[in-house]
């Protein structure tokens, strides 16, 4: 994740350089994706300009942009902005605290990109082995992330994905084959 400091997503141009520079460094480790969102100074919508430039300092690493958009007011503009810019993911639990609470929204969101771009929706935030398949079967997700530091959680979890689909990119998507 490129990401100077925790906090909001609004960063200094001292911050966005080291994230220029963050990027140049991560792309020198073979690395297949970056993670990473800026929003405007209101914390309104994403600052499109800034998010080109990460963008085109990363090619050709995968784009995702991680939960900043969730702070976004206009969910659905800022889908199709994410389009127009090129990123490839979003990381999102659907404007709400979880996934699981923004199941429907993400429904909304997976149906709105579907047919027209190639930007992928993946669930995030609460996600768990006892809510993974409600999850799933609510949005149609195919894509989830989950913070699951224990090993025993994590073994829990990457269980009950390989009972819902056995398709290796809903496991683990920056793994370079």
């Amino acid at each position: 994740m490129i990401r100077p400091r925790a906090g909001d997503f609004n960063y200094s141009e001292t911050e966005f350089e080291q994230m220029l520079a963050s990027i140049a460094e991560v792309k020198g480790t073979g690395a297949a994706g970056v993670v990473f969102g800026v929003l405007s100074q209101d914390s309104t919508t994403l600052d499109s300009e800034r998010m080109q430039r990460l963008i085109d300092a990363s090619q050709p690493l995968t784009v995702v942009c991680h939960k900043a958009f969730d702070e976004t007011i206009k969910a659905l503009d800022a889908l199709d902005e994410l389009v127009r810019l090129g990123v490839k993911e979003v990381l999102t639990s659907g404007h709400q605290k979880t996934a699981l609470e923004g199941a429907k929204e993400l429904a909304v969101y997976r149906n709105r990109v579907n047919n027209d771009s190639s930007l992928v929706i993946m669930a995030g935030g609460g996600v768990r082995a006892a809510n993974i398949k409600e999850l799933i079967n609510t949005s149609g997700v195919t894509r989830v992330h989950a913070r699951a530091t224990d090993p025993a959680v994590f073994k829990e979890l990457v269980d009950e994905l390989r009972k819902l689909s056995p398709k290796p990119d809903l496991l683990m998507p920056f793994i370079k084959p």
